[in-house]
């Protein structure tokens, strides 16, 4: 069964990767665009557009605002 342009099982793997975030995941020296540090960091941002071009635009006003990046 898919859930949106998410099949049940992609959506499993990313809940599990952001979990692990640290391991597959670190923010750019701006603060606006993720890096895949592993394999899954790499492939679960592509799957999941996390840094589309709104996802940025919409990043770079949270930095100016002060809301971003999120303290660890």
């Amino acid at each position: 069964m898919t859930s949106g342009y998410l099949s049940d099982a992609l959506r499993q793997r990313v809940r599990a990767a952001a979990g692990e975030g640290a391991e597959h995941f670190q923010w750019d020296a701006e603060g606006v665009v993720i890096l895949g540090l592993t394999p899954v960091g790499r492939a679960t941002i592509e799957a999941v557009r996390l840094n589309h071009e709104h996802s940025i635009a919409v990043r770079r006003n949270w930095v100016a605002a002060g809301w971003h990046p999120p303290s660890e």
